[in-house]
């Protein structure tokens, strides 16, 4: 059952990769996004 339970999370944070926002499915899922800081 693992075998196909870990590719399928595994597949969702090599998602940021590919992502324009940098986003992974949590990050859609709970509408956040990273804010970097060019002060620090």
């Amino acid at each position: 059952m693992w075998l196909l339970i870990t590719p399928l999370l595994m597949w969702g944070f090599l998602w940021i990769a590919f992502d324009k926002r940098r986003q992974g499915w949590h990050d859609k899922l709970a509408g956040t996004v990273v804010i970097y800081d060019e002060d620090s």
